[in-house]
Formats: C-alpha cells, structure tokens, sequence
C-alpha cells in the first residue's frame, strides 16, 4: 500500500473513529453514550426558574443553572441523570426533575473509494455491506468487488479490518460473504489495477483524446 493510500485510510478511519465510541450505544450495557454537541432538557417541577436547555461543548461539559458546570460526555445517558440528580440533591430538598435528551447525533457508517456517492450515511436499523454499498450508489467499473475493506472501530484510536470478496455477490447472487455492517464502520472500495493505470495507458494512446491518424496521409 502507497503513503498516500496509508494516509487516505487512517484520515477515513479518525473520521468516524473520532466520535464513534461516543456516538452509538454502549456495548455493554446498550445505552446511548453522550457526546459534545448534545442537548439536554431539564424540567424542575417546583422550581422552574432553574429549568434549562444545555448543550454539552467541545470540553465535554454542560454548564447548568443552579447546578454548575458538570462533565458528562462519555457517561450513559442514565449514569449522566444520576449525576445531575446527586448535585440537584445537594442544593434543594428532595426535587423532581425531568431530564430528557433532545438533540444528538445519530448513529451513521462511511462509505469511500470507488463508490458513485461517497459519504457519511445515516444508520437506521440492520444493514448489510451490499445494501450499503447499494445505498451508495454502488461499485463504480474501477472499483475492485474482491478486495472491499470493512474498518470495524474498536476505541478511539484503533479499528479492526476485514477485506470482503464480493464478487460472487454482484456476478451470481451468492450473498455467503456478504455481512451486517455496525455503526461508525467504514467501507472503503479500493480502485482495480487497470484503473491505476488506465490515465497512463489514455495518456499514450493519442486516440483517447480523439486524435485520429489516417495511415494514408503518409
């Protein structure tokens, strides 16, 4: 693989590395992982001079009245209520407040490479690898169906890779290879060998710039 292959690839996985860890549910214990740009509501049902709209910045943190600054990317959104609560406990006797989350960045996967619509495409419940490629506008003639690289991100840092032989799939229906994709995968559909080199073949045929040479003008 070149350097410039090396870096395209490591830039498609941060991208969706970047904020995959907190942008999907926890694994553990399926619940939804905060993240900035978040927004939360809170309702006090006796005191509503202190009910706000909040948005969780850069920094991970939510400034609330009354409450203050409290770090809540990363947290469940569960473990986040019971934070808020704790500190709500703390300054007024025993309150009732309702605490719901309002904006949040969706679940999504990427798909690059050889694909007629690359992008950043919304995840809405199971997928697999042909219908998001489908969804994509599909393989291009210069991508290569045998060699699909599905990057799984496994932190915020690392990914694991899977290369698909897709083939069969396109040519003969076999759906064998094919498999569910996760949220935050990326797909990355990498160019056949005849197209590196087809510029350089077009740029040494004069007749692929519609050039014609008639062999009795000699």
């Amino acid at each position: 693989m070149s350097i410039r292959s090396k870096l395209f690839f490591s830039a498609m996985l941060a991208l969706a590395v970047g904020s995959f860890a907190q942008t999907v549910a926890s694994p553990q214990n399926n619940r939804y992982i905060l993240r900035p740009s978040d927004t939360l509501s809170l309702i006090y049902r006796y005191t509503p001079e202190y009910n706000a709209t909040v948005t969780i910045q850069p920094d991970g943190y939510a400034d609330f009245p009354l409450l203050g600054e409290l770090n809540l990317a990363g947290l469940p959104l569960d473990k986040a209520r019971a934070l808020i609560m704790k500190d709500a406990n703390v300054r007024l006797n025993d309150p009732e407040i309702s605490i719901s989350l309002k904006e949040f960045e969706k679940p999504y996967y990427v798909v690059g490479g050889e694909v007629n619509s690359p992008g950043r495409y919304e995840f809405r419940g199971p997928l697999t690898v042909l219908r998001a490629l489908e969804i994509a506008g599909g393989i291009r003639t210069s991508g290569k169906e045998t060699q699909i690289l599905l990057i799984r991100p496994v932190s915020e840092t690392l990914g694991q890779t899977q290369i698909l032989n897709l083939k069969q799939a396109f040519n003969h229906g076999d759906v064998s290879n094919d498999q569910l994709i996760e949220p935050g995968d990326i797909l990355l559909v990498p160019k056949t060998k005849l197209a590196k080199v087809k510029p350089y073949i077009e740029l040494a045929n004069p007749a692929s710039y519609g050039l014609y040479v008639s062999p009795t003008q000699f």
